[in-house]
């Protein structure tokens, strides 16, 4: 039967099933052309909205059955001809964005699939959208924002789900929204938060949750921690980083010990670790220095804080390989954010050290975490029960 005949078509049951077998073999054949024909004559106003909804609800679900290009061209032509009318067809507008946007991440072109799903109306709707769903689709539209480095926008999609996450019982939706937070933070290069975030994370016992994500989220957490400002509370949380038994088996362990242990850090290490690194963490700051050189910098001045009472700015630029006016500038500004305890005498050109606390706390954790593995060696080394203990206790 032909598409201007199907409205003649008394019986609405029938009706439905006339249009659902011609939308199928339209579909099952790729022919867009053909399925943008049906999508502009069923908007064409002369038919009730609710049977005109029940054929669309059709036509949306059939969408899988489309390769990608097809369904990304008649996709985005069902998007612009329901957008004068999508108060009436929202159920169906959102099916259709919602496969749009598969394609477009399947394509890496995140930032469209982005823009596509974050049109669809979850707030101020008729339509009853459980928590679950809203905080999905929140949560997946911060996801392609943050795959396009649009981190402020990925925060205000993730917020939203914010505000719902507490009704969400599903606990992958709401693993989602934690690791979405975490690299956020990331991304904003907020490393300490993040680091910690990230931790948090990798501490998760909850039933389905991987070990190897797991393992996953404990080495984002150890880059953060590395690339975070230098200061007493990135001190505390490399010592808890580097206490966690899983953490000497992740290729970053080796960077996570030298900051621990409070070495200075070499250029080629440095370049080695910045082979490990996300774009995002390769930005340059207006001082000329990326994330890691700087993070690194900084590092070393504690480190040489450790090994020196005093040091003038010039040998200070030549340990750090950087120039003397370079280093003082960075110095102060850490003395500026009380990350470091130091007076610039800027007469003499030198730095004076007063570190003794913060040496003091190193010193006792690096004690504790040898008296740990003191332990553990000694545990490992205890006899195991006598096998006729075993017979007597059977």
């Amino acid at each position: 039967m032909e598409l201007s005949q199907l409205p003649q078509i008394q019986d609405s049951k029938a009706k439905l099933q006339a249009y659902s077998e011609l939308i199928a073999k339209v579909f099952e054949a790729q022919d867009t052309e053909s399925a943008k024909a049906i999508l502009v004559h069923l908007l064409s106003g002369e038919q009730p909205v609710v049977q005109v909804r029940q054929i669309l609800d059709v036509f949306a679900a059939s969408f899988e059955k489309l390769k990608n290009d097809p369904l990304l061209e008649l996709g985005n032509f069902a998007i612009r001809e329901l957008e004068s009318r999508v108060t009436s067809f929202e159920e169906e507008d959102s099916k259709i964005r919602e496969q749009v946007a598969d394609v477009y991440s399947a394509k890496k072109d995140y930032l469209a699939a982005a823009r596509v799903l974050s049109a669809v109306n979850l707030e101020g709707t008729t339509r009853s959208i459980p928590p679950e769903e809203k905080a999905d689709k929140y949560i997946r539209i911060a996801e392609y924002f943050l795959e396009c480095g649009e981190e402020v926008s990925a925060e205000n999609f993730n917020s939203k789900a914010g505000n719902v996450i507490s009704s969400v019982k599903d606990i992958s939706v709401k693993l989602r929204h934690r690791v979405c937070h975490a690299r956020i933070l990331d991304n904003k290069k907020d490393f300490l938060q993040a680091a910690r975030a990230y931790y948090s994370l990798s501490q998760e016992t909850q039933a389905g949750v991987v070990e190897s994500d797991l393992l996953q989220l404990l080495q984002c957490a150890i880059t953060s921690a590395i690339l975070a400002k230098a200061g007493p509370q990135r001190s505390r949380l490399l010592a808890t980083l580097y206490k966690d038994e899983r953490a000497a088996h992740l290729p970053n362990f080796e960077m996570l010990e030298k900051m621990f242990m409070q070495r200075i850090v070499k250029m080629p290490e440095v370049k080695k670790f910045e082979e490990t690194l996300q774009d995002h963490h390769k930005y340059k700051f207006s001082s000329g220095y990326t994330v890691l050189e700087t993070a690194t910098i900084e590092h070393n001045i504690v480190s040489i804080s450790k090994l020196y009472n005093n040091i003038s700015f010039a040998n200070l630029g030549e340990v750090l390989q950087v120039p003397p006016d370079k280093a003082e500038e960075i110095i102060a500004k850490m003395i500026e954010e009380n990350r470091i305890t130091a007076v610039l005498d800027q007469i003499n050109q030198v730095v004076e050290f007063e570190t003794e606390s913060e040496g003091l706390s190193a010193w006792e954790n690096q004690i504790e975490i040898l008296c740990q593995s003191v332990e553990k060696v000694l545990e490992d080394k205890e006899p195991s029960t006598p096998p006729q203990l075993l017979e007597a206790n059977n």
